[in-house]
């Protein structure tokens, strides 16, 4: 059972973008077969969040539980959530698959400027709608793993505390803390936590999970082309049998303020690494 009262949100934000990087990271072996999506009717007044599921099988609350949250700007049909979970669907029959769908809160438009402090202020109350949702639809923590990319692993993070700990949690490209909203500390709602970060500065490099993982991109990315890298990287790993990172059954690392102890390469390799957070000054 939840741990915390809920409570809606007033007028959404406007204007709507979706951030489409790097489709050409995605190589899926055996291409995931489109599933018919529908929204879960999860018996709540949200205005705000959508639950929805690729495929057929609906929810079984007592499967394994993959949900899936996108950050600022939101997501549209056939975006890198929408495959990420998609993919998981395909190549994990046993597992219910949920994106979180809070395009509407996500939209952070100001005077015509997309501005995060904006999104920041919708997380709390998004995740708590999404909680009342999943309690709904009989959401178990302890088979549940929440997968996120930047503003998404927050919205997941109250998720969790919600619900008490979850089994585990990806965060993929957690956002910086400028963008206004406080960095919560994984390791206290999760029994494994996992972050993924690059040197983008929309990436942060504050210390949240039990195990940080640098993600090396080409040459030559834009920072939100890093930043909004991770969740393609994820979907790749899954399309070619590789459960690792899904299960995060990473290679065991403590995670240091200061360093990166991991490091996954261009060509998929999970390999031990000894790099600062910050980007080094050039030679």
């Amino acid at each position: 059972m939840y741990h915390h009262s809920f409570r809606s949100l007033g007028p959404s934000i406007a204007n709507r973008s979706c951030l489409l990087f790097a489709v050409v990271l995605i190589h899926v072996n055996g291409k995931p077969t489109l599933g018919q999506w529908r929204t879960i009717d999860a018996a709540a007044e949200s205005k705000l969040v959508r639950l929805r599921t690729p495929g057929d099988r609906g929810v079984d609350p007592g499967a394994p539980l993959y949900l899936v949250t996108h950050g600022m700007n939101g997501t549209c049909s056939g975006d890198r959530f929408h495959m990420l979970a998609e993919t998981i669907w395909t190549f994990l029959p046993e597992a219910s698959v949920v994106l979180v769908d809070w395009t509407e809160a996500a939209r952070g438009e100001w005077l015509g400027l997309n501005l995060p402090f904006v999104v920041a202020l919708q997380v709390d109350v998004v995740a708590d709608e999404a909680s009342e949702m999943l309690c709904n639809l009989g959401f178990d923590a302890a088979n549940a793993t929440l997968i996120g990319e930047s503003f998404g692993n927050y919205v997941n993070a109250k998720i969790a505390s919600n619900f008490g700990k979850v089994d585990r949690m990806l965060a993929m490209n957690p956002a910086a803390e400028l963008g206004g909203y406080p960095i919560p500390d994984l390791r206290r709602c999760s029994r494994r936590a996992y972050s993924f970060h690059t040197y983008s500065l929309f990436d942060t490099r504050v210390s949240l999970a039990h195990a940080a993982v640098f993600l090396e991109t080409p040459p030559g990315a834009t920072g939100i082309e890093q930043h909004t890298s991770g969740i393609a990287r994820l979907t790749t790993t899954i399309g070619e049998a590789s459960r690792g990172w899904l299960e995060a059954n990473l290679v065991a690392a403590d995670d240091s303020p200061e360093r990166f102890k991991l490091r996954a390469t261009l060509d998929g390799r999970l390999v031990a690494a000894d790099l600062p957070r910050h980007r080094p000054l050039p030679d």
